[in-house]
């Protein structure tokens, strides 16, 4: 067995900081990437529950517009009579 030298010493405590640091750097990132998958998920909220409450509600508005005013009280004959009178 060899005795451990000042050399040896010092590089395993060196490697013992840099094992330290390397936790501790990714700790960080695990939660930087915590924080980003958060911000992706609010961000795609945001757009797609929007655009769903549009697609159930456009057609709700449509239809409570048409039971309001009737298309059905308007002929394309009758408007083309009243072209005919205008003189176009």
């Amino acid at each position: 067995m060899e005795n451990p030298t000042p050399t040896n010493d010092l590089i395993m405590e060196k490697l013992l900081e840099q094992e330290e640091m390397l936790k501790k750097i990714y700790r960080s990132v695990e939660s930087t990437r915590k924080y980003f998958l958060f911000t992706l998920i609010g961000s795609a909220l945001t757009v797609i529950v929007p655009l769903v409450a549009l697609a159930i509600a456009i057609p709700l508005i449509l239809n409570s517009i048409s039971s309001i005013n009737p298309m059905n009280s308007i002929t394309i004959p009758s408007q083309l009579n009243e072209l005919k009178q205008l003189g176009l």
